[in-house]
């Protein structure tokens, strides 16, 4: 019996030491999640400005590095921040005056804007638990962006007193009109897959609406006199991977 009890005993201390020997500690989630990511955007102008009309919808594309900070011990409350890099491209019509020779027309201007943005975002995701290698997020927060470059030109037809129509493209200049700065508000629903470990990818797809005027306040028309007004909404998809 004695003999019996030992034995027990002794087998019970070795699985004991086995177990401890092969136990392996859940890994804790990173407190910072940084990773990089790049999509297309299509983004559209709703001008205020009497006679100003958008003419299509444009693409554009964002890229980013965006930094996760989890607010936990779970991986479910993130604020999130980073930087991004903006470029759109936006298409308006609208009179503009020129001067020709002796005199000054009036024409229906084409203005192509292009602008190169600096974002800092802030905002919030909220993430659902690990559902096998899945997770579903959503974003919510405020893009701060600030204009670092930007081109515009105009194209449009002139009569001469001939008859004779002509197409004109003026040659490009720095972008003046836009606004150096703009707010906007991100909204959007995402898919995360773990690759391993704290290593993911993901696609995120964002409602973007610039409630900041899209031009300088010290834009006028030159025609009407009237101060140059627009907002911006666009929609998104982001797709990276990171830690």
């Amino acid at each position: 019996m004695k003999k019996s009890v030992l034995v027990a005993t002794l087998l019970i201390v070795i699985g004991c030491s086995f177990a401890q020997n092969n136990y392996v500690p859940p890994s804790k989630p990173y407190k910072v999640l940084v990773s990089v990511f790049a999509g297309p955007t299509l983004d559209w102008v709703q001008p205020s400005t009497v006679k100003y009309e958008l003419v299509s919808p444009s693409l554009g594309v964002r890229v980013g590095i965006p930094v996760d900070v989890n607010l936990t011990d779970e991986e479910n409350y993130y604020f999130s921040t980073g930087v991004h890099m903006k470029f759109d491209n936006t298409l308006l019509t609208f009179p503009e005056q020129y001067p020709f020779q002796n005199y000054i027309d009036t024409v229906i201007t084409t203005r192509n804007y292009s602008a190169f943005y600096l974002t800092i975002p802030t905002g919030i995701k909220l993430k659902t638990n690990t559902f096998g290698k899945s997770v579903v997020g959503l974003n919510l927060g405020l893009y701060h962006s600030f204009l670092i470059s930007g081109k515009t030109y105009d194209s449009f037809k002139i009569n001469t007193l001939s008859s004779d129509q002509y197409s004109v493209t003026t040659t490009r200049k720095d972008n003046v009109y836009s606004a150096m700065f703009k707010e906007s508000l991100y909204a959007g629903i995402g898919y995360e897959y773990r690759i391993k470990s704290n290593l993911r990818a993901y696609a995120y797809a964002n409602y973007v609406f610039t409630f900041t005027n899209y031009f300088r306040l010290d834009s006028f028309n030159s025609v009407s006199g009237l101060k140059e007004s627009a907002i911006t909404q666009g929609v998104e998809l982001i797709v990276g991977i990171g830690l």
